[in-house]
């Protein structure tokens, strides 16, 4: 996957089951779903990508998107900004560690999401 230099944003998010956020908020730690472990890196989303992730790969599903601390997820060393093949032209945050820091400082709040949106847009800000 190319890598191309950009502005590393204040927020990065996470999306994912209500399972899945209540194992891991339990742990402070999140070590990625199927998808992760089969790609080698956890995905994540910038606030402008959330929306198209959630309607691509969550519109049928009801889930919490994670709002996280850039600086607190991981250094320029395994928090790349990479190509999708599903969506060319956009870079998505990938992150090359074996776990997401959910806990504070790194987490700065959650939001339900269902039907491919989040309850609430504001959120995203």
């Amino acid at each position: 996957m190319a890598e191309a230099s950009t502005t590393r944003p204040t927020y990065l998010y996470r999306i994912m089951t209500h399972e899945e956020w209540t194992a891991c908020s339990a742990s402070g730690k999140y070590a990625g779903a199927a998808l992760d472990e089969a790609s080698g890196f956890i995905h994540l989303s910038t606030a402008s990508q959330v929306p198209g992730t959630l309607s691509l790969f969550f519109k049928d599903v009801s889930c919490v998107v994670v709002k996280l601390l850039t600086e607190k997820v991981g250094g320029e060393d395994v928090l790349k900004f990479e190509e999708a093949p599903e969506r060319p032209g956009d870079l998505f945050p990938h992150l090359y560690e074996a776990n997401l820091p959910v806990t504070a400082p790194a987490l700065v709040g959650t939001c339900n999401a269902e039907g491919g949106a989040v309850s609430d847009p504001a959120f995203l800000e």
